[in-house]
């Protein structure tokens, strides 16, 4: 059977309950899991790509800016929507907000740690405190309000307690854009597919798991020292506040509106949230 226009509206309309007839859709559309699984491939990457288009043309300025955008979160709740249900996904959204403090850490983390150590040394003890960070997180019970705050401050503590780099005497190196398409690919296919082990709780949690964000600073740790990758990090964290709202944007309205309403909600939020930054900067 070919795949028909209504099966590909049918994922960007579904609700709570296609996830729980799984098994009779399948029946009628049988190739719905080759089109989630080809999306899965493509969607998370194409918008990597798109977003090093827009960091290419108008410089560093902009990259940090478009970090802010749900390019991993967007997709990685989109098909956990459709493959786990709208609860699920809600509290999986919630959870992501906790997911930052980890990021949060390995940040800080991998700032201090590469004044003396070489990038892989840096990064094996920054994943480390990403794990720490995750642990301490999963056995938080928050609410949604008091998630998106604590998301909120430990991304500002996060940037406050990084070091300051030299001033940049040429531009940031820029690791192959094949690479981080292949990385973003990982973790989309990793936290979806073990979402029905995982949870909501712990596939939240390490949706911010750092992959593609390493990519680019450990190149820029290798190619331009300690303060190439402080650079990168710190334009990293204050792009995520709208990333953050996103997140809670589609925790708060994807149970009682759906997922065409939660999502277009969250990027509108996360549009302001990144343009007030942008002017701000």
């Amino acid at each position: 059977m070919k795949v028909g226009t209504k099966q590909i509206a049918g994922l960007a309309c579904g609700s709570e309950g296609d996830a729980e007839r799984m098994g009779q859709v399948h029946d009628v559309y049988p190739n719905r899991l080759v089109v989630l699984l080809l999306l899965k491939l493509t969607l998370a990457p194409a918008l990597v790509a798109a977003a090093s288009v827009v960091e290419r043309r108008f410089g560093h300025r902009v990259a940090g800016w478009t970090a802010g955008f749900p390019i991993v979160a967007g997709p990685v709740l989109f098909f956990l929507a459709h493959e786990q249900g709208h609860t699920f996904t809600s509290i999986a959204a919630k959870q992501t907000l906790l997911g930052l403090v980890s990021l949060s850490a390995y940040c800080v983390a991998y700032g201090w740690i590469s004044r003396r150590a070489a990038p892989m040394p840096t990064l094996l003890l920054s994943y480390i405190a990403f794990a720490a960070g995750t642990l301490l997180m999963s056995k938080a019970a928050l609410s949604l309000l008091p998630a998106l705050l604590t998301a909120a401050l430990s991304l500002t503590l996060g940037r406050l307690l990084l070091p300051l780099p030299a001033a940049a005497t040429g531009p940031t190196p820029r690791p192959s854009l094949w690479v981080r398409m292949i990385a973003t690919a990982a973790i989309v296919l990793t936290v979806t597919g073990l979402a029905h082990i995982l949870g909501p709780r712990w596939s939240g949690l390490l949706v911010p798991f750092p992959i593609a964000s390493t990519v680019l600073v450990v190149a820029a740790h290798g190619a331009a020292g300690s303060d190439g990758a402080l650079r990168v990090l710190r334009g990293l964290l204050p792009g995520l506040y709208g990333f953050a709202l996103f997140c809670a944007s589609v925790s708060h309205w994807l149970p009682a509106h759906g997922l065409l309403i939660a999502f277009a909600i969250g990027i509108a939020a996360s549009l302001v949230s990144q343009t007030l930054a942008l002017r701000l900067r």
